[in-house]
């Protein structure tokens, strides 16, 4: 009964007599329903079969009246001559139909079929169907995490880092620059070990950078978030980056450390970090 009420509701929507409150019910169905465009195309084949058929009828009855003579037709009667005339075109349109559904794609939903005006004869052929057309793919943010936090961690071997020392607590230290600046980071973790809490702080911040260039990235990010605890005015705002670049290079392993801590960094205007966040955004397309 329902499937009933649907085709008279599409014969209408065919013929342009169906209201408008309903014709935007049944748009909605067609396209979050497949089979109505399915359903919509069969009956306008039917329809449109018919529409021939009477036309193809009304110019032979036309032909009779002119010439009052019966028409010729070669051995087979008049109705079965047009039954098979109507089956054949029914078929050419169901042919027509299924050629143009994409067996790549069954789950993509065609764009509904425009309504004929009011008034207006229904085609004789069957109108193509819209399917959505293919869009060049979103660029994807780039996959290789880590190289992109190697590129924006800080370079931990500022300034007040290679200060001239005097005593051999200090020399080491910069025996650990010395060796972290030639990339032997294995080595510069051997020397900061040997440090005293003197040098404490430079100290778990170059061994951070170290274990981050190992990708030891756990054990960098406890030294990073030591740092943050202690509200270092020289290490704060360095090491919340280099927290981030962590968590960056360890996606997406670290997915929803990373995005949390950029969101709250970018909710914070007067940052230190906060147009090198902006940038690293964008880059990502977040």
């Amino acid at each position: 009964m329902e499937k009933d009420m649907w085709d008279l509701q599409i014969r209408a929507y065919l013929l342009g007599k169906l209201p408008p409150s309903k014709k935007k019910e049944l748009e909605r169905m067609l396209r979050d329903e497949p089979e109505f465009v399915t359903r919509m195309a069969l009956l306008r084949a039917e329809m449109a079969s018919a529409e021939l058929l009477i036309a193809a009828d009304t110019r032979q009855l036309l032909q009779q009246w002119r010439t009052e003579k019966p028409p010729e037709t070669l051995g087979i009667n008049r109705p079965s001559w047009m039954l098979l005339l109507a089956t054949a075109l029914f078929v050419v349109l169901l042919i027509l139909l299924f050629r143009h559904q994409s067996p790549s794609s069954p789950n993509a939903t065609p764009s509904p079929l425009p309504s004929p005006a009011a008034g207006q004869p229904v085609p004789d052929t069957l109108p193509t169907l819209q399917l959505p057309r293919a869009t060049a793919p979103a660029k994807k943010p780039p996959e290789n995490y880590w190289a992109m936090a190697r590129q924006q961690i800080q370079n931990p071997l500022s300034a007040n880092l290679r200060q001239p020392a005097k005593d051999s607590t200090l020399s080491i230290f910069q025996q650990a620059q010395r060796a972290y600046a030639a990339g032997n980071y294995q080595q510069t973790l051997d020397l900061l070990a040997k440090t005293d809490s003197t040098r404490q702080q430079s100290a778990t911040y170059l061994s951070a950078h170290a274990l981050f260039q190992l990708r030891r990235f756990d054990l960098a990010t406890a030294q990073f978030e030591q740092l943050i605890a202690r509200n270092s005015r020289q290490f704060r705002f360095p090491s919340e980056w280099g927290l981030l670049m962590c968590r960056l290079a360890d996606r997406p392993r670290r997915e929803k450390e990373f995005r949390q801590q950029l969101n709250d960094l970018l909710a914070q205007p007067q940052h230190p970090y906060f147009e090198q966040a902006k940038a690293l955004r964008q880059t990502l397309k977040e």
